[in-house]
């Protein structure tokens, strides 16, 4: 110990001081005195200093000595004496020497060397050489100009036709070491990043955009109801209610009715959207399965429930739902294979059918066609034609002639209007019959109350006078009543011809039969139905009339009025005055309300009658058209007549309809204008009730793209879809190409339902989508992690992968074969390490040339021999790099040469790299037709070299598993000693199906790893080269959790609080720090109180939290109603976890660590505990 009390200063001598040590220190105490310990002690010795020195004459060996006392004399003690003044010279020196002495026993011991330099040259005794960091790594998005194309002339003799002036795009080449920079942040400067490889690229491939629309697919072998469709511009004038005709030929079935329920403009695509009010056709809608996708909105509406908190009574929780979206929002992008070396190719995926190696084949067989051969497919139609012919908005909507015709009046015998009825549909004859009744009143009953037959009293044998009056002309006969047994005579009334007869299997019947000119029979029937009543039947309608009493009646458009009485002389008679129809309708000539002088030749006509139990629609043509004036109904008008043509349906006119309440509840729909469809968008309609979605492994564009080769990378963008309840995160995946194929889309037809035998449901056939064009299908290497909503998605296939770094071409100097271990500095620094499958997980970009040689780098020139063109590095602290070549015995001497030692290498390393998004903007290198470049996403992986504390630490691990993998702590070793690792645990663990080595890693100074970096995967590379290659192992990135710590501090007398609470808040962030922690280190509550006791000018500390989160805790504190304050608490001890199986599943849970971080200071409370 180097302390001591003082009490004995100017008395004895303090020197030489202990310099005993014990173990673990920090630093050595090595000094035997220092300065005051010097002086204090020499100033002793003038008063004591005895000389043991042999008597005159005697030897050293003889035993009579003499003690001498030579400064008994040198009393004074003044400083400016000359002897005081030589001692304190002395004194000095003494005190530098100690001081160096110190400094060089601390360097010679890896724990205690303060000096980078002896760091590194202790651990060079054991073959580990500091870690010098590693460049990140991003993949760059390059867009090329638009209008880089050539035209191509064709011609008569052009292939494919002579296809004219086809534009071939040319191809623009980006080199290996193009360069691009970042745009610097605040406190930030300028990254170099540099293209790692050659690749061909095209303005085409700036983005490979989804397939947005596709030709609509309208036709009753559709699944899907047809609700809504889009028309070609913004003029089609439909409104809501407009009928639509869907027209796919001429027969039967073939026309469809639809109408109108909503239009929408569509702009931005010059279209319009038309919603339906219902599908124009029934709908045989496919059978889903047991395990069958339910609706999207059904699987969210628990989770709105949730979210919402209203449950509770607390209100809405703004953060709620981050419990349910926080594992979608935390999951990493796809990790695609590491380079197309990788990639796995099959066969019969290569050369499938639709596959673009056809195509490719081609054009390397014969050149000719490279500027037809694609579009040429493009534009091949290769599909069916769809079979709707067209969709008609049938612009006039009208009514037959006469639907607003008034009632027709009614007018008794004296012509007064007693009543009106409904219009017949034609003309008719007024019947006028007077039959003679039975003489006396009991004749018309029986005892038994039968109806007695007319004809035993009165009928058989008179006359019955008939008067018919047609057109204003009244004729009159008496025309005689036979028996049925004998033929009636045909009298001949104007044009109609009746007969009368007396049914003799029924004598209670009397019938007229009315025969018209024109092919058309009337019978009416009078008969006695009850007692004191007469009953007439006309074609089917019965009509019962009591005794002395009058009815009339007008259904079915025809009035009948019978009058039971006594004539005026007396004698009782039976007197029915009736309507009859002397035409019939020809449904194929219709007149219409109006005047439509727009109705041509072939236009469909869609004749609505809603007069029915069900409404019913009848499809006809046009045959022609004329203008005539019609009178009819009481009304007068000037109208359109349409001839149809005839059609194979029932005739939308029935044989039983007389009434104009046929017109009155008919509407016609005619003048039919085609309109132009237009591509439905695909966001209307998508599978698995999840419209408009990006997923999967494969994704359809919607042109053709040629070109596209396997183990292309591609940068997928867009806003995610896959998080419920929120909108607008957007996220980026980087995907590999694994083969590409040009096809059209596949559609299912309408399936059957199950079958009955069985309750299967029968797989619907697959048919090529109508009117599609053959187009591109990207199927991708691993299938994308997220969800995106489908217009949003880009796709850059101008993707190359990218390095930190600026190459640099530099004379270093001139060799001279005279010199051994000539040293050259490199100008720049400093210089760049990339990722490396090695065991020090990076490699080197110098390389240095002599005379235009190359000569190599080696980690020691000890085992090199005199011939062996080799060279050695060397950084200093300030992080300049020298080439060191030999001395001629070890490694040879660089050829004496004018400038003839040249090195060409990269400068630019470490976490400066680790750009954000869309930071990398400024085109360096701007090859020819190259627009602009931007890194869609971040740039990772990049590690500062290796500090001394880190070298402590690692440099005995380097003896430990000597870059081979036997035990489990060796993978751990290895890992923490690989180039951007900060630390690392191995466990040897089971998913549940097999034994494996689990190690779970954080990056160097806790810098993000992604899982698809170029670190992890080199480590990977790296751990499977250096141990067993049948060993399973994985690696993944470890999970922090946050410590939190609120503690009231009382500081001693004289401190300022502001001051000690950063010293305080420094101290722990130091102690709890990810430097200082390791994975699965538990944290102890008597260690934070001995971290902030230890503290000069603390005094007492009154913990009050300590506990840890992370987001499994956050996520499940979120689902519960109260705030992350109440879950939190004081623990003597927190137990970080290590690697172990999740419960529940075949996953395994990577190793914790706990650590303080500066980035949220709110983790760390302190307050100030005041007395009183």
């Amino acid at each position: 110990m180097n302390e001591t009390c003082g009490c004995c200063e100017g008395i004895s001598g303090l020197t030489p001081l202990s310099t005993a040590n014990r173990p673990g220190l920090p630093a050595l105490v090595y000094r035997v005195g220092t300065y005051s310990s010097f002086f204090q002690s020499m100033r002793a010795r003038l008063s004591s200093l005895r000389l043991d020195l042999p008597a005159d004459g005697m030897s050293e060996a003889d035993p009579q000595r003499v003690l001498l006392d030579p400064l008994h004399n040198l009393t004074t003690r003044d400083a400016s004496d000359p002897a005081l003044a030589l001692l304190d010279a002395w004194a000095i020196v003494a005190h530098v020497l100690t001081f160096y002495q110190e400094r060089i026993a601390n360097e010679g011991y890896l724990r205690t060397a303060t000096e980078r330099r002896s760091v590194q040259e202790l651990a060079q005794l054991v073959d580990y050489m500091l870690r010098p960091g590693v460049a990140s790594s991003v993949y760059l998005a390059y867009t090329i100009q638009q209008d880089n194309v050539v035209l191509v002339q064709g011609g008569a003799g052009a292939p494919l036709g002579g296809i004219e002036n086809v534009q071939r795009e040319r191809i623009v080449t980006i080199p290996h070491g193009s360069r691009a920079q970042s745009v610097p942040g605040p406190g930030e400067t300028t990254q170099t990043f540099e293209t790692m490889d050659t690749i061909e690229a095209r303005s085409t491939w700036n983005n490979l955009q989804p397939r947005l629309t596709q030709p609509q697919w309208i036709s009753p072998q559709n699944p899907t109801p047809l609700s809504e469709l889009r028309f070609k511009g913004q003029a089609t004038n439909l409104r809501p209610n407009d009928p639509l005709l869907f027209v796919f030929g001429d027969g039967l079935m073939q026309q469809f009715p639809g109408f109108v329920a909503d239009v929408t403009l569509e702009p931005e695509a010059d279209r319009t959207k038309v919603s339906l009010q219902t599908p124009p056709w029934p709908v045989q809608t496919t059978t889903s399965g047991v395990n069958g996708n339910a609706p999207r909105s059904t699987l969210l509406a628990p989770a709105r429930l949730r979210v919402s908190g209203s449950d509770d009574g607390d209100g809405v929780r703004p953060f709620g739902f981050l419990s349910e979206a926080l594992g979608q929002l935390e999951l990493a992008p796809s990790v695609p294979p590491p380079n197309a070396s990788r990639l796995p190719r099959s066969l019969n995926e290569t050369y499938a059918q639709q596959a673009d190696v056809a195509p490719r084949l081609l054009l390397a067989m014969n050149p000719r066609l490279e500027s037809v051969l694609y579009p040429a497919l493009h534009n091949a139609a290769v599909t069916a034609p769809t079979s709707l012919q067209s969709v008609q908005a049938l612009r006039v909507k009208a009514a037959p002639f006469g639907n607003n015709a008034p009632l027709k009046p009614i007018t008794d015998r004296i012509g007064r209007v007693v009543d009106h009825m409904e219009w017949p549909l034609t003309d008719t004859v007024q019947v006028e019959i007077q039959i003679p009744a039975p003489s006396s009143e009991s004749a018309l009953r029986s005892a038994s109350g039968a109806p007695i037959a007319m004809v035993a009293e009165t009928t058989a044998g008179q006359t019955a006078q008939i008067s018919i009056i047609q057109s204003g002309v009244t004729n009159s006969q008496n025309v005689p009543i036979v028996s049925g047994s004998a033929s009636p005579p045909s009298v001949m009334i104007g044009e109609v011809r009746v007969d009368i007869t007396i049914n003799q299997l029924d004598p209670l019947n009397v019938a007229f039969t009315f025969n018209f000119a024109q092919p058309r029979r009337i019978s009416l029937f009078v008969n006695k139905s009850r007692d004191n009543e007469l009953a007439a039947t006309i074609q089917g309608a019965v009509l019962h009339i009591p005794s002395d009493q009058s009815l009339r009646d007008k259904s079915r458009g025809v009035l009948t009025a019978i009058d039971y009485a006594a004539n005026p002389n007396g004698q009782p008679q039976i007197h029915l005055t009736s309507e009859l129809p002397s035409t019939t309708v020809n449904p194929l000539v219709v007149a219409l309300d109006a005047q439509y002088d727009t109705i041509v030749h072939d236009d469909w006509v869609v004749i609505e009658r809603s007069d029915i139990e069900q409404s019913t629609r009848s499809f006809y043509q046009v045959d022609k058209t004329r203008i005539v004036t019609r009178a009819a109904y009481g009304i007068v008008g000037k109208v359109t007549e349409l001839t149809l043509k005839p059609s194979q349906a029932d005739p939308w006119l029935k044989a039983t309809d007389r009434s104009l309440n046929v017109y009155r509840n008919t509407t016609i729909y005619t003048q039919g204008v085609p309109l132009t469809l237009a591509p439905e968008p695909l966001t209307d309609r998508a599978e698995n009730g999840s419209p408009g979605r990006i997923r999967g492994d494969e994704i359809e564009l919607g042109d053709l793209y040629a070109g596209l080769d396997a183990g292309r990378w591609l940068v997928v963008s867009g806003e995610r879809a896959d998080i419920s309840d929120t909108d607008g995160v957007m996220a980026s995946e980087l995907v590999m190409l694994a083969g590409v194929r040009q096809d059209v889309q596949k559609v299912a037809l309408a399936s059957p339902p199950p079958s009955s035998t069985n309750g299967t449901s029968v797989s619907p056939p697959m048919i090529d989508r109508p009117d599609d064009k053959i187009h591109t299908f990207l199927r991708f290497a691993r299938p994308l992690n997220y969800t995106y909503k489908l217009p949003t998605v880009t796709i850059n296939g101008n993707v190359v992968r990218a390095t930190h770094g600026e190459t640099r071409n530099e004379t270093l100097g001139s060799g001279d074969s005279s010199k051994a271990m000539q040293s050259f500095g490199l100008h720049q620094t400093p210089l760049t390490y990339l990722p490396a499958p090695t065991a020090a997980g990076a490699a080197s970009t110098l390389e240095v040339r002599v005379n235009d040689l190359v000569w190599h780098k080696t980690d020691n020139l000890v085992e090199q021999t005199p011939t062996d063109r080799a060279y050695i590095t060397q950084t200093g602290d300030d992080g300049k790099t020298a080439v060191v070549f030999g001395n001629g015995e070890h490694g040879a001497r660089p050829p004496s040469g004018p400038e003839n030692i040249k090195a060409r290498y990269r400068s630019g390393i470490g976490k400066a790299g680790n750009v954000n998004a869309e930071q990398i903007t400024l085109l360096t290198t701007k090859p020819l037709g190259v627009q602009s470049v931007i890194n869609p996403l971040p740039a990772t992986g990049g590690a500062d070299r290796e500090t001394s504390d880190q070298a402590r630490r690692n440099t005995p691990l380097a003896v430990m598993a000597l870059d081979r993998l036997l035990s489990i702590q060796d993978y751990a070793d290895f890992a923490r000693t690989f180039a951007g690792i900060g630390k690392a645990n191995a466990q040897r663990l089971s998913d549940g199906r097999r034994q494996l080595v689990h190690l779970t890693v954080a990056g160097a100074e806790n810098i993000p790893i992604d899982d698809g970096s170029d670190l992890l995967l080199n480590l990977r590379l790296a751990l499977q080269k250096q141990g067993d290659p049948y060993q399973v192992v994985q690696v993944a990135a470890c999970v922090v959790d946050l410590l939190v710590m609120k503690a009231q501090i009382r500081l001693q007398a004289d401190y300022l609080w502001e001051a000690m609470a950063t010293t305080i808040r420094k101290k722990l962030l130091e102690h709890f720090g990810f430097e200082q922690r390791e994975l699965g280190q538990s944290v102890f509550l008597s260690e934070v109180l001995g971290v902030l006791q230890a503290i000069r000018g603390v005094d007492y500390v009154q913990m009050e939290i300590m506990d840890t989160l992370n987001e499994q805790a956050i996520q499940t504190m979120l689902q519960q109603p109260q705030s992350l304050a109440d879950a939190l608490q004081l623990h003597e001890h927190i137990a970080v976890p290590l690697a172990a199986p999740a419960v529940g599943t075949d996953q395994i849970e990577p190793a914790h660590i706990a650590i303080l971080s500066p980035d949220v200071p709110d983790t760390l409370l302190l307050t100030e505990l005041k007395d009183g």
